[in-house]
């Protein structure tokens, strides 16, 4: 069984997030976890669509518990 490949016509799409390495976070990321070894992520999904929004979400919550802390 073989399956054709179609380009989808009209297809968009928006990200909440940007995508790409050229956000000085990422760069720092790349630096200092990706470089050393220490990330487990595979290098052709380091700063893809999703890596990113998983690096905005990660921001979103720790920046919350700081507000939070120092609220409470």
């Amino acid at each position: 069984m073989t399956t054709r490949l179609r380009a989808a016509k009209g297809y968009r799409t928006l990200n909440f997030n940007g995508v790409g390495k050229d956000f000085p976070v990422i760069q720092d990321i790349k630096k200092y976890v990706v470089d050393t070894g220490k990330s487990q992520v595979e290098p052709a999904k380091f700063a893809d669509n999703l890596y990113n929004r998983g690096v905005y979400n990660a921001m979103l919550i720790a920046e919350s518990i700081r507000a939070a802390q120092k609220y409470f």
